[in-house]
């Protein structure tokens, strides 16, 4: 099932559509380290238009206060979905590992286009232990991501993907993400 949601002929096809978000993700990763991400409107700017993140004021001020609060820390994918409940009444998925992910770059993207590849569906609205149900399916995600990037074609796939774009700077993880985001599923 693995390979044939990424096989090296899928990566071939996908590699010369990310540049664009490849670009954008090593812009907001440089800007990251060195912003002060609260009050930096040109960070947030980038970032929200990376990761469409259209949350109302309130929400992207804690959002961002607690990126940078959490910059240096180990923090989990459980601790940043709760923070976000606790504080916004709303069940953040995707918010939440873009959050974490941008913390430790080694940490998979929860988004539509990579649970539609993993063939995984998101909880629903009213479902009785929804946030401990959406830490097991990030932690299918991060589970996923293990396997494939220990599998030898895997090897392959980065090895077209470094030759594509060298020095890209960016982990194995952020190479799967941007690939898989790019595979939209056929209607």
């Amino acid at each position: 099932m693995i390979m044939q949601i990424l096989s090296k002929e899928k990566a071939e096809e996908t590699l010369p559509k990310i540049q664009k978000g490849l670009n954008q993700y090593q812009e907001i990763m440089k800007m990251f380290r060195v912003s002060d991400v609260p009050t930096d409107n040109t960070f947030q700017r980038k970032f929200n238009g990376f990761y469409r993140l259209r949350r109302n004021s309130e929400f992207r001020k804690s959002y961002y206060t607690y990126l940078y609060n959490n910059r240096n820390s180990n923090i989990i994918f459980e601790d940043v979905i709760y923070y976000l409940y606790q504080n916004h009444n709303r069940l953040e998925a995707s918010f939440s590992s873009k959050l974490l992910a941008t913390i430790n770059p080694d940490m998979p993207i929860w988004d539509t286009y990579v649970l539609q590849n993993l063939g995984l569906l998101p909880t629903k609205q009213y479902e009785d232990n929804r946030i401990s149900k959406t830490i097991i399916l990030y932690n299918a995600i991060c589970n996923w991501y293990n396997e494939f990037l220990s599998m030898d074609n895997t090897r392959e796939i980065l090895s077209l993907f470094d030759k594509v774009y060298p020095n890209s700077g960016i982990t194995n993880v952020k190479k799967i993400d941007l690939l898989l985001w790019q595979i939209r599923k056929d209607k």
